[in-house]
């Protein structure tokens, strides 16, 4: 919440969701499933940005449509890997030029 709040990112989106609310990681297909029950949403036009291959993994196979890797989720540490996925250095990135 403390990056939420600094970042102001929240206005930008229907719902800004943590695994800790439904009590299974995103690794897990009971997370998104919870997820499903709890929020009407079209996985198929959701965005989902994590910086875990696992996750993004387990995201897509939920068929969530919008996957984006975090290539710097840490400014003092190296870009990462980020494999098949699209990536962006910051959540800034995605959002519309003003």
């Amino acid at each position: 919440s403390l990056k939420l709040e600094q970042t102001g990112f929240t206005r930008h989106f229907d719902a800004v969701i943590c695994s800790h609310d439904f009590g299974f990681p995103k690794e897990d297909q009971r997370f998104w499933q919870a997820i499903r029950a709890t929020h009407e949403f079209n996985p198929a036009r959701a965005l989902f940005a994590d910086d875990s291959l696992p996750v993004l993994r387990a995201a897509q196979k939920f068929g969530i449509g919008q996957i984006v890797a975090m290539r710097k989720p840490d400014t003092t540490a190296p870009h990462r890997d980020t494999g098949e996925f699209a990536s962006v250095e910051t959540l800034a990135e995605l959002l519309p030029i003003n």
